[in-house]
This record gives C-alpha cells, structure tokens and sequence, in this order.
C-alpha cells in the first residue's frame, strides 16, 4: 500500500533537496515515487527538473482547478525525472504564482492524493515553511503516514520551531512523530547549543558545496547512483546519512503497513 511522507522545515533547512534525495533513494527497490509541491513563491518543477520546460497546462495547479483525478488525467502532470524513470514529479511551473490560481481545496487536494496511492509506492510532500498558507501542506502534515521536519542549525532554525510547532498543536498532526532532521551543518555550525534548546535529532545532515551545486544542475539524482560522482567528503557523509534516513522512512511505512493489517 502506498505511503506519503511530508517534508517540512524551516527556510534553508535543504527540505527540498533532503526530499528529493530520499525520493531517488526510495526508487532503489524499483519503488514508484512522487514528489509534490504547490509552492508559488519558488515553482518546483522549474526547480525539480531545471532542464525541462513545463507548459501552464501539465501544472499540479491546472490539474486542481478541475474536477476530473482519473489516474488517465492525473498522469500527464507527473513529470518524470529524466534519468530516474520510477520518480516523477508534481507542482507549480514558471511564470505562475499566487495569484496564477484561487486556493486549492482541501476536498481536491485528498481525491488526488488517493488516485496517486492506488498506483505509486511512495507520494512525498515537499511542504510550505509556513504550512497555514498552502492547503496541501496541511494536509499533508494531517494525513501523512510521517513527517520529516528539517531545521537549519542557528538561531533561525530554533525560532522556527518556536513559531511553527505551535499552529500544530492539534494530536492529528502527530509532531511527537516527527522525524528531524539538523541539516545543513557546517564545521562552526553551534550544534550542541542547538540540541541543549531544541533536543536531539535524528539525524544530523552536513551542508555540501557538491550537493548543493549538483541539485542547482539538476544531476543530483544521477550523482547518487554513482559513488564517484560525489567530490567532497561532506558529499559523500550527506549521502550515506540520506540513505540512513530513506530506510527509516522505509520502516516506517512497513510498520503501519503491518499495523493495518492486523486491525
């Protein structure tokens, strides 16, 4: 059965690129993986698949403004990766923002995410920092099977915390469950000061010039089924905790898997 993952974090935190890199992790298995985001401050298929350019008409936002999520619709709006054909990606193009589309509905939102399930493995939501103002975000940190929340590690990503935790009070939103992630971390990167108010996390993601660059390219993915392709040790280190944290996610969705079997 299929499993949906939210990434959420604070601005800089590498959500969108700790998302996609677990998303080509997940495809290891010959898993089928969507990566989803209606960001209209940054559109993500520009930032997705840089190389591609995506007509107004194949966007996540035409698609919820109508009434049709027959997988026979829904499919010409997932955007395969070009050397990844099990991961594909759903969003926003250039050119559209906020005002491009009226609010999505929650009804639309939940419908498609169930055509989805039916005919992937893994749908992860690359969510909004601010998840109040973009409705698939909050509905996917309602109805994820888990969350992964990234914070940058400084001040900013303890304020963010401090904010945003908060507006998510409510037991639905499962924050108890969250996996976190410190990410970003740089050698004068106070992380001791930052676990004393914040707690320990998961998982603790060094910051990597090669990364970086290699998602601005839009060949992170093909990096990351080549070992070699990664230059730097901080690369290298990002990459083996990814893999770290994509079978967490794996576990996870195994266990509820098992749950609802025996319920």
């Amino acid at each position: 059965m299929s499993k949906t993952i939210a990434f959420w974090g604070s601005s800089g935190s590498g959500k969108t690129i700790n998302c996609v890199a677990v998303a080509e992790k997940l495809t290891d298995e010959q898993n089928k993986v969507v990566v989803i985001s209606t960001d209209s401050q940054s559109p993500a298929l520009p930032v997705y698949l840089p190389s591609k350019e995506i007509l107004t008409a194949y966007s996540l936002g035409n698609l919820l403004m109508s009434n049709n999520f027959a997988f026979s619709n829904v499919s010409d709006k997932l955007h395969l990766h070009p050397d990844n054909p099990n991961l594909a990606f759903m969003g926003l193009t250039q050119g559209e923002n906020i005002t491009t589309y009226n609010s999505f509905e929650r009804d639309k939102i939940i419908k498609l995410m169930k055509t989805l399930s039916l005919e992937l493995d893994y749908i992860l939501i690359d969510c909004n920092t601010q998840p109040l103002l973009d409705m698939l975000s909050l509905t996917a940190l309602e109805l994820a099977d888990e969350a992964v929340r990234c914070i940058t590690p400084d001040n900013k990503g303890i304020q963010f915390l401090s904010t945003q935790l908060p507006l998510l009070t409510d037991s639905k939103f499962k924050t108890d469950r969250h996996i976190k992630v410190l990410s970003n971390i740089t050698p004068k990167s106070p992380v001791d000061a930052v676990c004393k108010r914040t707690g320990d996390f998961d998982f603790y993601l060094p910051y990597s010039v090669d990364i970086y660059e290699k998602f601005i390219e839009g060949s992170e993915l093909k990096g990351f089924r080549k070992q070699s392709f990664l230059n730097d040790n901080n690369g290298y280190r990002y990459e083996q905790e990814i893999s770290k944290l994509a079978e967490r996610v794996k576990q996870v969705a195994d266990t509820d898997s098992d749950t609802e079997s025996t319920d």
